[in-house]
């Protein structure tokens, strides 16, 4: 009958990610709704959603052969939400000269202290998500240490929570990320996100080889 064969077709033409560098091409895909930017003078900020699979994928490292860690990790991840904050100096204006965001606007050797103080330590202060009416803040927001190799630094946050939380994540049709910079002084920010993209994840067949 036509209608199988359309259904067949549709079916057919699923996307299905095979591989983790396929995975992550998808999340860094601008038209997939993953990824927020935004510029401010000579600060780029971007606040990107890691969704689990991508998670399970970074922490397993390629071994995949034991479905019942990889479902048990996966099931752990998708009781919260997890983002990856990024900022860096966009290498324009009269401090493109400077490498490290972490040195921006820091006159002095204590003032660069503190700021690294806040990053490592104090980054939660500054967050908050907004899910329906439930209003939390992450409960990690630890700094990735790049040992000034790199222009910027990630801030990786995770909102969790008890249960009426986890469902507000899930259930919420928006999540409004809310990061008030003290730090570079570049106001106060919000990444909006629709929850109907950050779940449109295909399939990833690679983690249950």
């Amino acid at each position: 009958m036509a209608w199988v064969g359309c259904l067949c077709c549709f079916t057919s033409c699923q996307k299905v990610i095979k591989s983790q560098a396929a995975l992550y091409q998808w999340v860094h895909n601008d038209n997939h709704g993953l990824i927020k930017k935004k510029t401010v003078g000579q600060v780029r900020l971007s606040m990107k959603y890691l969704p689990p699979e991508l998670l399970v994928s970074k922490e397993l490292r390629g071994q995949y052969t034991n479905r019942k860690m990889v479902d048990s990790l996966l099931a752990q991840y998708k009781t919260g939400r997890t983002f990856l904050l990024n900022l860096t100096l966009s290498g324009e204006g009269d401090k493109a000269s400077v490498q490290d965001i972490l040195y921006k606007d820091a006159h002095s050797y204590g003032a660069y202290k503190q700021r690294v103080m806040e990053m490592n330590f104090n980054m939660a202060q500054y967050i908050r998500l907004k899910a329906g009416d439930k209003v939390m803040k992450p409960v990690i927001a630890n700094m990735e240490n790049t040992y000034s190799l790199t222009k910027g630094r990630n801030i990786y946050l995770v909102f969790a929570g008890d249960e009426a939380s986890q469902q507000a994540l899930k259930k919420a049709k928006k999540l409004d990320i809310t990061f008030t910079d003290q730090l570079f002084e570049t106001g106060i920010h919000h990444f909006v996100f629709d929850t109907n993209d950050l779940d449109n994840i295909p399939q990833v067949s690679y983690l249950h080889k």
